[in-house]
Formats: structure tokens, sequence, C-alpha cells
């Protein structure tokens, strides 16, 4: 669900991704599938992480089909 949210545009490039706990809220998964579904996705290039700040959208998102 994550990466359709991301390849459709609907998180834009270099935003962050929502808070863990809220992914977990709304998707009615762990926190621990949270995470793993963030490390699929910057394996992927689609997500990118900042120490301490977060994982934020790739620019190359927008060339897998968003925006």
């Amino acid at each position: 669900m994550l990466r359709e949210e991301i390849v459709r545009g609907r998180i834009e490039p270099d935003r962050p991704l929502p808070p863990e706990e809220r992914l977990v809220r709304e998707h009615g998964c762990s926190p621990g599938d949270v995470r793993r579904a963030v490390e699929v996705l910057s394996g992927e290039g689609l997500v990118y992480t900042i120490e301490g700040q977060g994982a934020y959208v790739s620019t190359r998102a927008e060339e897998t089909g968003g925006g």
C-alpha cells in the first residue's frame, strides 16, 4: 500500500513518510511490518532514511510513474 501511495505521487519526493505509529494504525499492521516495508522500499530506491529524522520519498519515485 505504501509503495502504491509513493508511485502514484500521493507522497511527493523529498517529503517524509507518515510516522510509523500512523502507518500501523491506518494499515492495521505491526511496527515491525512497517519497518520491513520501509527497508524494502529503501532497497528499491523509492525511499531514503535520515538517521534521527525518518524516511523520505526519493526523487526516483517520480521515474517509476509518480507525479
